[in-house]
């Protein structure tokens, strides 16, 4: 076996890693993986290879820290903070190897690092730790979370004492009431999900996992209270009885989902709806255009505001797009927004419209040869930002740019307009007041604060001169002129390199109109119309082009994807399957309230509504709870007159099914006799006779009539008899 360093070594104590191996093989240093402080060990290189051949050591397959040697983008994002602060503490000491290793030599260097930085011991030796042991990399640095906690055991569950998960809308309302976190899911809880679930979800397909939790709410989260001088059982409020999201999340964790399909819809359906259906670009920039380069930074400057220049607005966001072959800078941005995909969105289009009408904006006249760049590149490149959102994706589905991400902790691999960041930094900030100079964190410092004098319009006026300046007149140093520059003496300086590219390395520019580039720049959705519309983030719009060519019918839905600016939602734009075109929608009347709002001023209306939704749940679910007890009330008092009735008759099935047309005819007349208007008089009683008719029905039996005559003829027997008894007691008065 190879041994070479980083080699993790497995024997019956434990785990080691190889830190270094001598020139000549006489010796190498390692250092234990199991031990709580670990430092480096010396051994004798033959020793090593005679523990290896003899067993003692075998070579471990799985490297306990290889996490950090690939970290994913989530782990960075979460825990990547402060690694650049660590590595620049402890960089120039591990490179002197192997002094750093031996005991004695390492405390002399220890000792002046400690008095030159006057960072303690114990943390100089902690980071020492981190990256020995976990394999000598910059990464190895990153916070050891992947460390943390107890290995569970099989079947065992978390002691959980607080409601871990995402806060409830009435638990960020009510922050300071531990009471309304919501409830810590028990056994009790889980035999309840269980039996619900059983019984209200399995057996009957029609039934949702929201009707399950009610059900579940209704019959075993009930508490007992006196109402009207009766103990009386109601329901739980809702932040004493578990979520629909925790019911759905145990019933994801317990059930075999394809087992709880297959029983509710049947093998057939199953296999219908549900069963799977599965089934470089060169670094090297070729020409303008081939490669752009963008890339974000805060300002070093404090701005005003234009509105009222006694108010501050902080720093101000700066994006740069720089054409890699020619050092030109395309476009540019300068905003308050921190680094998003809003604000390269913007430095985008910036660096694809016509330059004079965008400089005239800010009064600068500019001739189209001083800066001639409005295309889109080939290739454009940025860090595990804004470029690594998918609303990057449109530039490249439809635009046809493809997208490129470097690694993190990699800013030279962008270096071109990592430098001219530094050169703008440079060249403003002596000339602008506001400026932030490297003494500003010191103590008894300068506040730069109170010298803001510059807008943000001011500002950008400013970098439109220095990016004027930059690209007609500066020389780029160790530019790698090409040998064919030589002879047409072409400067290394960006303009020259532009127009000397768009005549020999042509072809790498794409032209597009400014509405088309702001389309596929602006972030986009799927979405599926319905006759209701198009429904987004709870917003509806309408287009009449898009109705008049058969959109919005019942039963045709249609999927589409739809561009939208976060900034004002009083359109959205349809796009068409090429990306090159679009449908501009409004907004619907039910959804005016949003008129001239942002997406975010939108969302929080929408929380305020939930909240107060929320926060009358419970009375609306209280007031169901007597609804259907009434309900059952009604429903049993209905059951037992009517079974009382047939009892009564010794009525067949064939009976009560008979003459249904004339039984509802006589109803119905009796019905429209009680209701008919009867006008000038002081009350107007109406009395529904459907049970005195029974009654009659009845009678008639008792008095010898034919069983089974039907109802029409009964009545119209009773009214004649009525007759001849008034006709008598006409005669006898």
């Amino acid at each position: 076996m190879e041994i070479q360093v980083n080699l993790v070594l497995q024997s019956k104590s434990g785990e080691e890693r190889i830190l270094y191996i001598a020139p000549d093989k006489s010796y190498v240093y390692t250092i234990s993986l199991s031990e709580k402080d670990p430092l480096p060990t010396r051994m004798d290189f033959s020793k090593l290879v005679d523990d290896l051949n003899n067993g003692y050591y075998t070579k471990s397959e799985n490297d306990p820290y290889a996490i950090l040697m690939n970290p994913t983008a989530k782990y960075l994002e979460k825990h990547g903070s402060g690694v650049d602060a660590k590595w620049n503490l402890i960089k120039d000491i591990v490179e002197n190897e192997p002094a750093i290793y031996d005991r004695v030599l390492r405390g002399e260097v220890m000792k002046e690092l400690i008095e030159r930085t006057k960072k303690s011991k114990t943390l100089i030796y902690r980071y020492l730790r981190f990256y020995w042991t976990g394999g000598k990399m910059k990464n190895a640095l990153l916070s050891h979370y992947f460390k943390c906690g107890r290995p569970m055991k099989p079947g065992e569950r978390k002691n959980i004492v607080n409601k871990v998960g995402r806060r409830s809308i009435l638990a960020i309302a009510n922050e300071n009431s531990p009471e309304y976190l919501g409830v810590v899911i028990k056994k009790e809880d889980r035999v309840k999900m269980s039996a619900s679930l059983a019984e209200w979800y399995k057996k009957n397909k029609r039934n949702s996992l929201e009707f399950v939790h009610e059900q579940m709410w209704h019959h075993h989260y009930l508490e007992k209270v006196f109402e009207g001088g009766e103990l009386k059982e109601v329901p739980l409020p809702s932040y004493k009885v578990p979520t629909i999201d925790q019911l759905r999340y145990y019933y994801e964790q317990t059930e075999d989902y394809k087992k709880v399909l297959i029983a509710r819809e049947g093998m057939r359906n199953y296999n219908l709806k549900y069963r799977p259906v599965l089934g470089n670009a060169t670094r090297r920039a070729a020409g303008p255009g081939s490669i752009y380069e963008i890339d974000a930074t805060v300002g070093d400057i404090y701005l005003i505001s234009q509105v009222d220049r006694t108010k501050v607005i902080g720093r101000p966001v700066i994006y740069l797009v720089i054409d890699v072959f020619s050092r030109m800078i395309a476009g540019f941005y300068v905003g308050l927004e921190g680094p998003s995909w809003q604000g390269a969105m913007m430095a985008l289009e910036n660096a694809a419209i016509n330059k004079v009408e965008f400089c005239a904006e800010y009064d600068i006249p500019i001739e189209d040869s001083q800066w001639p760049c409005r295309h889109m590149p080939e290739v454009l490149i940025g860090d595990r930002g804004e470029l690594e959102s998918k609303r990057a994706d449109s530039i490249t589905q439809f635009l046809g740019v493809v997208v490129k991400n470097e690694p993190p902790y990699r800013a030279d691999w962008k270096g071109i307009v990592e430098s001219s960041f530094k050169t703008v930094s440079t060249t403003i900030k002596k000339w602008a007041p506001g400026a932030v100079f490297p003494d500003f964190k010191q103590r008894g410092g300068k506040d730069y604060v109170l010298d803001a004098k510059l807008s943000l319009c001011g500002f950008i006026k400013m970098m439109i001169q220095f990016i004027l300046y930059h690209n007609n007149n500066k020389v780029i140093k160790d530019y790698p002129i090409d040998t064919s520059m030589v002879p047409e003496s072409v400067l290394p300086v960006p303009i020259q390199l532009w127009n000397w590219g768009i005549q020999n390395r042509s072809g790498h520019l794409k032209t597009f109109s400014r509405d088309i580039i702001r389309l596929n720049l602006l972030p986009s959705k799927k979405i599926t119309t319905t006759r209701l519309g198009i429904t987004f983030e709870g917003i509806h719009y309408k287009c009449d082009t898009l109705e008049k060519a058969g959109w919005f019918v019942k039963g045709d839905s249609r999927s589409a994807i739809m561009a939208y600016d976060r900034r004002s939602m009083n359109f959205i734009y349809v796009k068409t399957s090429d990306g090159l075109d679009y449908y501009k929608c409004s907004l619907q009347e039910k959804s005016d309230r949003f008129m001239d709002l942002s997406l975010e001023e939108i969302k929080m209306l929408q929380h305020e509504e939930k909240l107060a939704l929320a926060n009358y749940k419970d009375s609306q679910n209280l007031a169901k709870y007597k609804m259907n007890q009434e309900f059952k009330k009604i429903v049993q008092g209905e059951i037992d007159l009517s079974n009382q009735a047939r009892e009564r008759v010794d009525m067949t099935n064939r009976e009560f099914k008979a003459n249904t047309q004339e039984n509802r005819a006589v109803a119905r007349k009796v019905v429209q006799t009680n209701q008919a208007f009867d006008l000038g008089t002081e009350s107007n009683q109406q009395i529904f006779v459907e049970n005195h008719t029974h009654s009659e029905y009845i009678a008639d039996d008792e008095e010898g009539e034919v069983k089974g005559m039907s109802l029409l003829d009964k009545l119209k027997r009773r009214k004649n008899k009525d007759s001849e008894s008034g006709v008598e007691n006409n005669d006898e008065e």
